[in-house]
């Protein structure tokens, strides 16, 4: 069958390099529809991973709103939705990424077995409060794993699935901006008598808004959800938190600080145990998104700074955000750099993900080419350690012990987190243990 090309002449430019190919059909399974503001991000993330996909009956409708035509997101949405043909429309951000080649097969086996179906997703909140689905966010993993379907109150705005025939009746509401379109969509589905759903599938949200967020404007945005769906539900649950009973609220705000608690925990922990940015030459071993808009602020006066991952996503987020002054992909395993080259590395978010075996010979080529090191990992085996954690460690504090770190544990015992232990060693004589 002969290709068809569904995209305008500035995603001319973006696809070329991927030939993404959406074969002709009469009627595409998904209409892919997406609103970008950055082409690299859109190229690095949702585009690579389109091209990887086996199945590819679907089309893409990318909406450039760089010159900010659409005054808002959701209109620029509903403006692509109109336009789709698919049977089912995924509304999706520009810097999120399908794991796996067979994405749409397994979406498309879920939503077809499931009653009443309004929207679904990959991220969103129950009646309780409760995170439901299991992503990657910023390099970290979010939520539980999931075995099947869970029906949800509202969902993550970063990808909503939503039948044609639905959409057709029930658009989004572009009284709001970039915020809390997604919850409301879902409640409004609700209320015709359709589910939200979180589907067990996998992406990475590789946002770049941590740290740049404006509060005031979200809480405005929070105020004209709960005055629309109040009368319906007194209590609003989102992944970012809960509206209305304040003790909820107050909750939530704890369980969303704790990432930014356990940063702030790093930097304290670093100049109680003397070891100082200052004049330094660092290596960023990871450079894990959630952490690059806090490590930005405390690199103000390093001497020089590398970033290294296996990752180029995560690299290209950190290179858009000016965070270092290099970077490097290769693996952390064989570091490409001379003996002790750097005065101080930081492994963040990265030795969780790895294997035992594969996570040792990372803490031995770190300790070759450093004269200091800073690691940061959920752990087991220390006083504030329990057993529900997202996922289970391979680390021991002991592991750190024995090779004579400095170690230090933090955590909430009230939550589902897992301990992260910080670690620290200076590899010269007359520092750090």
């Amino acid at each position: 069958m002969p290709a068809f090309y569904r995209r305008n002449s500035t995603l001319n430019t973006l696809m070329d390099n991927y030939e993404l190919r959406f074969l002709s059909v009469s009627q595409p399974r998904f209409s892919v529809v997406t609103c970008f503001n950055d082409p690299k991000i859109l190229r690095t993330n949702l585009l690579a991973s389109l091209q990887r996909q086996h199945n590819q009956i679907f089309e893409l409708i990318a909406i450039d709103n760089t010159d900010k035509k659409f005054h808002s997101v959701p209109a620029a949405l509903n403006s692509g939705g109109e336009a789709a043909t698919g049977e089912y429309i995924m509304f999706v951000h520009q810097d999120v990424y399908l794991c796996g080649g067979s994405w749409f097969d397994q979406a498309l086996n879920f939503l077809q077995k499931l009653p009443n179906v309004g929207v679904a997703g990959v991220a969103g909140a129950d009646w309780n409060g409760n995170n439901i689905g299991f992503i990657l966010d910023r390099g970290r993993y979010w939520g539980n794993r999931l075995n099947s379907p869970s029906i949800v109150q509202t969902l993550d705005e970063h990808l909503m699935i939503i039948p044609q025939t639905v959409f057709k009746k029930l658009k989004f509401d572009e009284l709001f901006d970039f915020h809390s379109y997604g919850a409301d969509y879902c409640l409004s589905a609700l209320n015709l008598g359709l589910k939200p759903y979180v589907l067990p599938l996998m992406v990475e949200h590789n946002s770049l808004t941590i740290g740049t967020l404006n509060r005031s404007r979200i809480e405005r945005q929070n105020e004209i959800l709960y005055k629309k769906h109040c009368g319906a539900h007194k209590i609003i649950y989102k992944t970012t938190g809960p509206l209305g009973r304040k003790r909820d609220a107050i909750r939530k705000k704890v369980v969303s600080f704790y990432p930014n608690f356990v940063f702030l925990m790093s930097s304290a922990i670093l100049t109680w145990w003397h070891v100082h940015l200052d004049n330094k030459s660092i290596l960023d071993l990871g450079c894990l998104p959630f952490e690059q808009h806090q490590l930005k602020r405390h690199l103000s006066k390093k001497r020089f700074s590398i970033g290294i991952s296996s990752n180029r996503r995560y690299l290209s987020i950190s290179k858009v955000l000016k965070v270092h002054d290099d970077y490097v992909i290769a693996s952390p395993e064989k570091l490409p750099f001379k003996t002790k080259s750097f005065d101080l590395v930081f492994s963040v978010g990265l030795l969780e993900y790895l294997s035992k075996n594969n996570g040792e010979q990372v803490i031995s080529a770190l300790e070759e080419v450093a004269n200091a090191s800073i690691i940061q990992v959920p752990c087991s085996g220390s006083p504030i350690d329990f057993a529900h954690t997202v996922f289970t460690s391979n680390w021991d504090v002991n592991d750190f012990k024995k090779r004579h770190y400095k170690t230090f544990s933090t955590g909430f015992m009230f939550q589902n987190f897992p301990c992260t232990l910080f670690a620290s060693k200076k590899f010269v004589k007359n520092d750090i243990a």
